[in-house]
């Protein structure tokens, strides 16, 4: 009976610390704004910021990838066509901005490690454990929306994942990027019900 108590609490804080880390590594719309007076069902055409459409924060050159930014740029369009808008190059009914925004991200992470006894299940110990500090590096996608006349924003949204040492592989950075603008751009524009 306690071999069982002990293993089902083993289990337990096994599925919890994975939970844990799983949900560390996710990503979700971290922001969403938009003018709820706007009419929305009016937009059919976009155009790229004119001064500065795809941005990086920081900005300095260790950071700035026109890779990236053409594949942020790539993605946009797409979903916009996908979406039944059309790009023009000039007046345009509203304007995009995109921003890449780098960050680190360290979390503090207690590790309870196995108490191994002759003849017993291994379970957690809570007099033996380790604290781990993990950096990751934190990007951050925000496209901002503005109302081509007015140069007022009248929609924004980002979304959040940790970078992956998988991120120096083409194919893994472009999956990173397409994943959150199309969660970002599933949100615009917002539905009547929201407004």
């Amino acid at each position: 009976m306690l071999n069982t108590s002990i293993k089902s609490t083993y289990n337990s804080a096994l599925l919890l610390g994975l939970l844990l880390l799983s949900g560390c590594q996710t990503s979700s719309l971290k922001q969403l704004d938009y003018e709820k007076n706007y009419d929305y069902s009016t937009i059919d055409t976009w155009q790229w910021d004119a001064a500065k459409p795809i941005n990086f924060k920081p900005d300095s050159a260790d950071i700035i990838n026109d890779i990236d930014r053409q594949r942020v740029a790539d993605i946009v369009t797409e979903q916009f066509t996908l979406q039944g808008l059309k790009q023009l190059t000039q007046n345009a009914q509203v304007s995009i901005k995109a921003w890449i925004i780098y960050g680190d991200n360290t979390q503090v992470i207690t590790q309870y490690l196995p108490d191994m006894r002759i003849g017993m299940q291994a379970y957690p110990n809570l007099n033996n454990s380790q604290i781990v500090e993990q950096k990751q590096e934190k990007i951050t996608l925000q496209i901002d929306i503005l109302d081509t006349k007015t140069q007022q924003l009248i929609w924004r949204a980002s979304s959040q994942g940790i970078s992956q040492s998988a991120m120096t592989n083409p194919d893994k950075r472009k999956q990173f990027f397409n994943k959150h603008i199309t969660r970002i751009l599933h949100a615009f524009p917002p539905k009547p019900a929201d407004y």
